[in-house]
């Protein structure tokens, strides 16, 4: 949910600004039971994380076209599931320019980031979780009829400082997105 309690309009300017609260929860849904030969596989691995994830965030978003920025900041808790496993609590924060350079057309960059305590299971500290990861964003979307957006990122990692072994690399995210004004 989002609850947007500060707007700024100026037409003359054809700018616009907002601050905005986000507030909820994942459900824990998908399977996180999964097993092969008889053995639960690793929780990292599961579909689901079987717990709830509340998260509260605000976000900032500054419109003058061509340009557009949007600054983010959200926190997030998950509870323990059934097995006794806990992810640990994170903060995330991103930070994008956004840049029109056609009508149908725009290009994007962004600084994304994440830090996340060590996950837990049965109380128990897991070593190889966790840390800080920093990554670039280059985007593009292209607006495809009316208010649906076709939408194309990769997260480029920069700078890591993760717990234990862990490795982290480029990941590619591609979407439909329909607008509501």
């Amino acid at each position: 949910m989002r609850f947007f309690v500060w707007q700024d309009t100026d037409f003359a300017e054809l700018r616009k600004q907002n601050l905005a609260i986000s507030a909820g929860t994942s459900f824990p849904t998908g399977q996180d039971d999964i097993q092969v030969d008889g053995q639960r596989i690793d929780q990292r691995a599961q579909l689901g994380t079987g717990a709830w994830g509340p998260y509260l965030g605000l976000l900032y978003a500054f419109h003058q076209d061509p340009w557009n920025l949007m600054v983010g900041v959200t926190g997030r808790y998950r509870t323990t599931n059934s097995y006794g496993y806990q992810f640990g609590a994170a903060v995330l924060w991103n930070l994008t320019l956004r840049y029109r350079v056609l009508e149908p057309l725009a290009l994007s960059l962004g600084i994304d980031g994440r830090y996340a305590a060590h996950d837990t299971d049965s109380g128990d500290v897991q070593s190889n979780t966790g840390g800080l990861v920093l990554v670039a964003t280059p985007g593009i979307a292209w607006n495809v009829s009316g208010a649906f957006w076709l939408y194309a990122q990769v997260q480029v990692p920069f700078a890591t400082h993760l717990f234990g072994v862990q490795t982290v690399g480029p990941v590619v995210t591609v979407g439909l997105q329909y607008l509501l004004n």
